[in-house]
């Protein structure tokens, strides 16, 4: 296949899907994204997909993935492929993980090393909320609660009243308002 008009992306991953005989479809199942992202990524209107996934998807296509990448060098591969681990990992990453790499690929060394520090932190404050006994779970909640009955008694004292369900408003004929009828699980709840 020439290399002539395909100064895309986009363009050559079409050709080069289109020459393996795959479907959208089929191509998204084998790297397990949607059809609509591989669409996108065909008309143009997603940019810059991770290394990692120019990687896979290359193999998938059995193409050279600097060629897909950038259009240099010859589209078939000229060595046996070496990306078969990273391939297989892309694979078996959830969505969201690889949502993750594809945003944090257009970031910033720096940048990226700020927020996989930020999530490390988060993910160590979660373990060890995850982690205390219940007691303390128990105790912390008891301790909200007091802290709330402490707050109404002082507004009580400081003349607020606590805000107070609606009345029950008589219709305007002056008849009685009807009661709703309960079923027997709501009596039985009661």
């Amino acid at each position: 296949m020439s290399n002539e008009n395909l100064t895309e992306f986009k363009d050559r991953m079409k050709a080069a899907r289109e020459c393996r005989g795959l479907s959208k479809t089929a191509l998204a199942k084998k790297l397990n994204v949607s059809d609509a992202y591989i669409g996108q990524l065909e008309a143009g209107k997603k940019d810059n997909p991770s290394d990692i996934f120019i990687r896979s998807l290359a193999t998938e296509l059995k193409v050279n993935s600097v060629w897909l990448k950038t259009g240099l060098g010859r589209m078939e591969l000229e060595e046996p492929l070496v990306v078969e681990e990273e391939h297989a990992g892309w694979v078996k990453m959830s969505p969201l993980i690889r949502q993750v790499v594809e945003i944090m690929s257009c970031m910033s060394e720096e940048h990226q090393q700020e927020v996989l520090h930020q999530v490390v932190r988060e993910y160590k404050i979660y373990q060890a909320e995850q982690k205390l006994p219940i007691e303390e779970k128990l105790l912390r909640s008891a301790e909200e609660a007091q802290r709330q009955k402490e707050k109404a008694l002082k507004d009580l004292a400081n003349g607020e009243l606590p805000a107070e369900e609606p009345k029950e408003q008589l219709p305007v004929d002056g008849s009685l308002p009807m009661k709703k009828p309960t079923t027997l699980l709501e009596k039985d709840l009661k």
